[in-house]
């Protein structure tokens, strides 16, 4: 009884994977196994049971490990895909949760501008003696909530950098070019944002100094600030950023499709040397004659003989 267990749940291992695969000699295999399986089961006194726990030793075992191991392979493979498309997914819903409207960027804009020219004057009041604090993460919400959604792709940083030769006023944290402070302090720092740029990775945002034609940079990566020289004033593109979100939920949903894809390729896919492997295995339990296994009868032809030679001499 033991090895006829033993058999049953070999039988359902490989007709579980039979299932998962779906291959067609994958399929033959598992009916052929379930036909030696009974044969054995409905005879279970006339035949030598131990040929059946041999014939799973010799296939069935080697069989269920391989497949065994191409399932865990291809879940593995399918599960990092998942996790990779559940991310986009999620990244997709925070796009749609998310509050960066127009009107919401136009008006935290405003405070921006207000915080940056409260941490201008600070340092100015700071440089002539007039120690001011400044708060430097102030400036940096706006562009850490805007700046991947709003700001402008540019390819070339070279106009957004600072000029070699520039002379700066260097405090804490930040440095101001010098006579970009001066012309701020004689227009009460009053300042515009005009849009932010993002080129070669790197951030950058664009103000206007209000009641002139002087435009100046923040360079987010050195906290610097400098005024844009003419010479580069044409070479920028200076309209009000829009958001772009649009456009990225577009290459998400780009990336999802070809993920899903992938997914269904990986999980219909099955090694070509596997495939004849499984035909050639099909082959030869096709052709094992265990369920030929003729029943032994000698012994009971032998005492029915007998029995007859007795009534017959009587």
């Amino acid at each position: 009884m033991k090895i006829l267990n033993d058999s049953k749940r070999r039988l359902q291992k490989l007709k579980i994977l039979e299932n998962f695969f779906k291959q067609p000699d994958l399929v033959g295999i598992a009916v052929r196994t379930e036909i030696i399986h009974s044969f054995f089961e409905k005879n279970v006194e006339a035949l030598d049971a131990s040929k059946l726990e041999l014939f799973h030793l010799q296939y069935t075992d080697s069989l269920i490990e391989l497949l065994r191991k191409l399932k865990k392979q291809k879940e593995a493979t399918i599960l990092n895909i998942d996790t990779e498309i559940n991310a986009h997914k999620a990244y997709l819903a925070q796009l749609a949760r998310s509050d960066k409207r127009e009107s919401s960027f136009e008006t935290d804009q405003r405070f921006h501008e207000i915080e940056v020219s409260a941490l201008l004057e600070a340092a100015y009041s700071t440089l002539t003696g007039l120690y001011k604090p400044y708060n430097l993460s102030s400036i940096r919400s706006f562009p850490n909530q805007y700046a991947q959604s709003y700001f402008r792709d540019d390819d070339d940083v070279t106009h957004l950098l600072l000029v070699q030769g520039t002379k700066l006023y260097t405090l804490e944290g930040l440095s101001i070019e010098r006579l970009l402070l001066s012309r701020l302090a004689t227009k009460n720092f009053k300042l515009r944002f005009v849009c932010g740029y993002c080129a070669s990775r790197q951030y950058f945002e664009l103000f206007r100094i209000l009641g002139s034609d002087d435009e100046f940079i923040w360079n987010l990566q050195t906290n610097g600030f400098y005024l844009l020289k003419e010479a580069f004033k044409h070479q920028l593109n200076r309209e009000k950023n829009t958001c772009n979100s649009g456009t990225l939920e577009g290459e998400l949903d780009r990336k999802i499709g070809i993920l899903e894809e992938k997914r269904k390729e990986v999980r219909n896919s099955f090694p070509d040397d596997v495939k004849e492997l499984l035909k050639k295995y099909r082959e030869t339990i096709d052709n094992n004659n265990l369920t030929d296994e003729q029943l032994n009868i000698e012994e009971e032809k032998n005492i029915l003989n007998s029995m007859l030679d007795l009534n017959l001499n009587n």
